[in-house]
């Protein structure tokens, strides 16, 4: 759940970021470090407790919300303090719904 929760968060906060325009957009950027850190965190967490079924889906959805981090910070602007562009979040979605549908189906066993 957590990195699901994580995944969510960073998502949730790349997507407000295109939306906000000002000068905290550096402390924005951290917040999505800070999400796509705690993801890999919880993937390797996962990948540790469950390495038979998850272990390979969590570290996509973890290097898929690496991606997306990177991708906001190379389509944000700091000088005019917002985002040019948003970033596409379907490798990120298609991450998360594939390791859902994978941990959903173990535990079902």
């Amino acid at each position: 759940m957590e990195l699901l929760r994580a995944a969510g968060e960073l998502r949730t906060q790349v997507a407000n970021n295109f939306e906000y325009h000002g000068e905290d957009m550096p402390a924005r950027l951290a917040e999505v470090r800070r999400c796509a850190g705690a993801a890999e965190v919880h993937a390797a967490t996962v990948a540790l407790l469950v390495p038979e079924t998850l272990a390979v889906p969590s570290e996509q959805v973890a290097a898929a919300a690496s991606h997306l981090a990177v991708l906001a910070a190379e389509k944000t602007n700091l000088r005019l303090g917002g985002m040019d562009e948003l970033p596409d979040f379907s490798e990120l979605d298609e991450r998360v719904e594939a390791f859902r549908r994978i941990a959903i189906a173990g535990a079902r066993r």
